[in-house]
């Protein structure tokens, strides 16, 4: 050939697409992988769509990341078909959920109109947890592990460390398997066991040239003696008691279109329900007693025509530049729900860098600036389509963020997730604001007409706040792929139905705001 250079690519083609032919058929047509929260590709992008069409998902506008939310959706078709509930996609449960014995989640039947051919014997629910791994797994683990006296830390972050791997080879060590940090599936099975607890004696190690049993080395014996005094439990203690809902649509809709709003307030209990025909909002209080965090987790659903909107102060001045009351300032609106938010007024009266404000449309500051101190004044922007994303501070103007269809931007920050993933920055421990337990407000973006908002009590008996990225990762466990931390301290405020949540009721040490974020009666 007169082209070295071209034969050499032409032989390099070749050879990875004989690769791929090969990897075919070591395959084969139709095999699937373990899909868990943390996986991604074109096959979570397959799965979601597929509980789509099922009706186990409101929008039809998806990523290829499997996050909490997509586990929450096949968790119900699981549940539907009568399965336990892991959230796991085994390949055994991929088989069935795109096989004509799948279950609607609308019909209750599959498409026979029989009941499912339930897959055999399930894989395991747990993945191999070693170097890179982070997830609420992760974070299980850590915290099983502290309740065993293995790990010496503060169970608070969902990423695998050096603490972890010693932890592992601890227990490793006491059931008398080789130390390698990491959790395999099996070890988890064992450690999440009632009789983990009670550890047995370490046994003697094999004779020389035998072929140890995996499923021996895990087998763990119960006895009288713990292997250490154990922690107490970190589990997040949430609402006791559930109210019957009413029938809802596959959205999380009210099915009677005749129906008045739903409404369940229960400030005991810490729970909270709006929902008609086009609003979904549910609000929990959760607490966790060794780490002494009470924070409020607000999932919502909504449609194209009751999309969120800002709330501005108004008074003797610009609309937005007035300073009210939580309550005064929701009820000029009528407002069902509603969060405290960048607090772009008080950069106004300071006046300082506000940063990129888009408020219902109309620019209210257009400062994109690649040097400020604090806030960041990243963006978090809500578009027309329902969607929303996070920008850095300079990234777009506000007339550029108008022209891409943006209806209101925040500038605060700093960016939780973008995209699925988590800032690495937030875990640098000099950045005393991102380490400090403070209270804090986040809100974020599952999917199209799906948000979180996470609000973190702080300062007070019952909660001493939490750290940047352990809000982080809370909205990436509630599913979110964009994400931005907002206005904290004693800003925030969480708002439902004339009563502020993260305060003691009929409180009066409210900040004044200038504006909110939320949802108006219709």
């Amino acid at each position: 050939m007169k082209n070295p250079a071209k034969a050499r690519i032409a032989l390099f083609l070749f050879v990875l697409l004989a690769l791929a032919a090969c990897a075919a058929c070591a395959l084969g047509e139709g095999e699937y992988r373990i899909l868990q929260e943390g996986s991604y590709g074109d096959d979570v992008l397959a799965v979601k769509e597929r509980l789509y069409r099922l009706g186990y998902f409101t929008g039809s506008s998806f990523n290829n990341r499997y996050t909490a939310d997509t586990a929450a959706r096949l968790k119900a078709f699981e549940a539907a078909c009568g399965l336990p509930e892991t959230g796991v996609a085994t390949p055994a449960l991929q088989t069935l959920l795109f096989s004509d014995d799948a279950v609607s989640k609308k019909t209750g039947k599959n498409a026979s109109g029989n009941p499912p051919a339930l897959p055999g014997v399930p894989d395991s629910i747990y993945r191999t947890i070693g170097e890179g791994a982070s997830g609420d797994d992760v974070l299980a683990l850590k915290e099983r592990l502290l309740a065993l006296g293995l790990f010496t830390a503060k169970a608070e972050t969902a990423n695998y460390n050096k603490t972890l791997a010693t932890a592992i080879s601890e227990y490793q060590l006491a059931l008398g398997v080789r130390q390698t940090g990491v959790a395999d599936p099996a070890l988890q099975e064992s450690l999440f066991a009632a009789a983990a607890l009670p550890l047995s004696p370490t046994p003697a190690p094999a004779a020389p040239g035998a072929t140890p049993d995996p499923a021996s080395a895990y087998a763990v014996v119960p006895t009288a003696v713990p292997l250490k005094a154990t922690a107490p439990t970190s589990t997040p203690i949430g609402p006791s008691v559930q109210p019957t809902l009413p029938e809802l649509t596959a959205g999380n809709f009210l099915a009677d279109p005749a129906a008045s709003p739903y409404v369940y307030a229960d400030r005991d209990n810490g729970l909270w329900y709006y929902i008609s025909q086009n609003l979904h909002i549910h609000i929990a209080r959760m607490y966790n007693k060794r780490q002494n965090i009470t924070w409020f987790e607000v999932e919502i659903f909504c449609t194209p025509d009751s999309m969120p909107q800002a709330f501005l102060a108004q008074g003797s001045k610009q609309d937005g530049h007035n300073y009210l009351s939580p309550k005064v300032l929701a009820a000029q609106y009528d407002a069902i729900f509603a969060i405290s938010d960048d607090f772009y007024g008080h950069r106004w009266y300071n006046k300082v860098t506000q940063g990129v404000i888009i408020r219902n449309g109309e620019i209210k500051a257009d400062a994109p600036t690649p040097k400020v101190k604090w806030p960041y004044l990243d963006v978090l922007a809500l578009f027309s389509d329902g969607s929303m994303r996070v920008y850095g501070r300079d990234e777009h103007t506000a007339q550029e963020y108008l022209d891409m269809g943006v209806i209101d931007t925040f500038a605060f920050g700093p960016v939780l997730v973008k995209d699925g993933i988590i800032d690495q920055g937030l875990y640098d421990k000099t950045v005393v604001r991102y380490t400090d337990d403070e209270p804090r407000m986040a809100l974020g973006c599952v999917e199209p007409y799906h948000y979180i908002a996470v609000a973190v009590k702080g300062r007070t008996s019952d909660s001493d706040g939490v750290t940047m990225h352990w809000l982080a990762e809370r909205m990436k466990a509630l599913g979110c792929e964009n994400a931005l931390n907002l206005d904290g301290g004693n800003t925030v405020a969480l708002y439902f139905m004339g009563d502020v949540l993260n305060k003691v009721k009929n409180s009066t040490s409210y900040r004044d705001l200038s504006s909110m974020f939320g949802f108006a009666a219709q």
